[in-house]
């Protein structure tokens, strides 16, 4: 018999009557192929219109929540139409024009990656192990390979020494800086805005995130173990160490992936829950959906039962490191059930 390619094929779809095709695509298509739609026959896209919309609406959905660690109405999605696992997308949550980046750097833009490959670059392992079961292992290989090319589950383009050189450069500038109160964050000497400023532009996302981790945990570590550690050099005593938490520690933390956002903002002793990044008054953590005289890491520092804290008295890196240590170790789990376990590293040691 003679090979058919895809041009006779829409040729032929092109000559069936409508009822015969509407009756083909209510029986046939899945939500990927309505998001295809316009790749096929000219009158399928047109027939399928409203479909076509409607698929699209669901990925978006889909990857919104995944992005942002929305897992219960991610898998809602998901569970119903699991062929939107290997569809790619971009999202991105803007900040409002009222919420500059030094208030706040905002989300990661995910560039043409499925829901899959954002939870991987968020440290959302179990989530991504959810995911999977209603994938191939091929097609989950594919995906881990896209975003981490070399098999590697870390930051790209990144140096945890330099970021660290520029967090301790920060912290120099902060202990003897006198101008420093915490009833106005914005009013510091110029010497510590420029290398707070220094820090931000090192941390800040990149214009459109497609490889690797989306954020280093350990350099938010850092900032912990720097404030306990030197607790006492703070010259001006609270105005310096709410600075400290608020303007480096909580700027820190607005840039983590949602497997460690989550549980920070929910309240790092609280029991985590599905919902997304919240706080326990049930408002967002995320700048986008908060009032611009609201935002973590500018007005606020979320402490460890979540709201807004004091400068604490006590260590808490220990509590964070803890998370880290469960989030390899979830991490290296799914690596070695689904693909590469030669490969895998410590991200947080």
């Amino acid at each position: 018999m003679e090979s058919r390619n895809n041009d006779q094929d829409n040729d032929d779809l092109s000559n069936l009557p409508d009822e015969l095709l509407v009756g083909i695509g209510e029986s046939s298509l899945s939500a990927s192929d309505f998001i295809n739609l316009p790749n096929t026959s000219p009158r399928f896209s047109l027939l399928f219109f409203d479909e076509h919309r409607l698929a699209l609406k669901c990925l978006r959905q889909l990857l919104g929540h995944t992005a942002l660690g929305e897992w219960e109405d991610a898998e809602g999605i998901w569970k119903i139409f699991p062929d939107l696992l290997i569809q790619r997308g971009t999202i991105y949550h803007r900040n409002p024009a009222d919420i500059t980046p030094e208030m706040n750097p905002g989300r990661y833009k995910y560039v043409n990656r499925t829901a899959y490959q954002i939870a991987l670059m968020n440290e959302e392992y179990e989530e991504a192990e959810e995911m999977g079961k209603y994938m191939t292992e091929e097609e989950k290989q594919k995906q881990f390979a896209e975003v981490f090319p070399d098999g590697k589950m870390i930051k790209y383009n990144w140096d945890l020494k330099e970021a660290m050189r520029r967090l301790e450069a920060v912290f120099a500038e902060v202990i003897k800086d006198p101008l420093i109160n915490e009833n106005n964050l914005d009013v510091m000497s110029e010497s510590t805005r420029a290398a707070l400023n220094t820090l931000y532009e090192y941390v800040k996302p990149v214009p459109e995130h497609k490889i690797g981790l989306v954020f280093d945990a350990n350099i938010y570590v850092e900032a912990l173990k720097l404030y306990e550690e030197k607790f006492n050099d703070f010259k001006n005593k609270w105005d310096q160490r709410s600075f400290w938490c608020i303007r480096v520690e909580e700027h820190l933390a607005s840039l983590l992936g949602t497997g460690y956002l989550r549980p920070h903002a929910q309240g790092i002793c609280n029991k985590l829950t599905r919902t997304g990044c919240t706080l326990p008054d049930g408002s967002s953590y995320f700048a986008f959906r908060r009032p611009s005289s609201s935002v973590p890491g500018f007005h606020h520092f979320i402490g460890i039962y979540g709201g807004w804290g004091r400068p604490p008295l006590v260590a808490i890196s220990s509590l964070f490191q803890k998370l880290c240590r469960a989030r390899t170790r979830a991490g290296t789990e799914l690596m070695r059930q689904y693909l590469r376990p030669s490969k895998s590293t410590c991200l947080v040691c």
